[in-house]
């Protein structure tokens, strides 16, 4: 009990999270409704509510989700093995394309790169960061780049290395 109240009174002054922000650590994540000399009341994102002791908390990692000036969204568009590298270059300038014309997207963090070769496909790293930390935000950007990149697939004819059938 000592321990809690000890580490209650230690992230009370710290303040590494205060009401209303989203945190993260190796056994939560979600948004901090209550934080008393013995527990801290976290918010999960299934709605249900954690209380995790201080002494627990004080002594993880906290990553504090609401504090990020910038999300970064990456990810990788696996295509087909066979594919020309004259399409490769094509799809990837394309890409950069997309990025650079998406608002909300930083344009100094845009990468597109080949990055991974092997019997199964050719890897292309789609790595950007958005202009702010809202989880609407970063989930709005991520649908209008994967819904534009499905449209150059399309365009280029080219086919993902998972599917069998090209993207019409």
């Amino acid at each position: 009990m000592l321990a809690n109240l000890f580490a209650g009174i230690v992230l009370i002054m710290e303040k590494p999270f205060i009401l209303g922000e989203n945190i993260s650590t190796p056994r939560v994540q979600g948004k901090v409704e209550d934080i008393s000399f013995r527990s801290t009341k976290i918010r999960a994102g299934d709605q249900s509510l954690v209380t995790v002791p201080n002494a627990t908390l004080a002594n993880e990692p906290i990553t504090n989700l609401s504090r990020m000036d910038k999300r970064k969204i990456s990810f990788y568009v696996s295509l087909a093995a066979d594919t020309p590298a004259e399409k490769i270059l094509s799809c990837m300038d394309k890409i950069r394309q997309l990025l650079l014309n998406t608002p909300g997207l930083q344009e100094d963090g845009i990468k597109v790169n080949l990055e991974i070769l092997s019997a199964s496909s050719i890897d292309i790293l789609v790595s950007c960061f958005t202009v702010g930390n809202q989880g609407e935000d970063y989930l709005a950007n991520r649908q209008i780049i994967n819904l534009g990149i499905i449209e150059i697939l399309r365009q280029e004819n080219l086919t993902m290395a998972a599917s069998t059938a090209n993207i019409k």
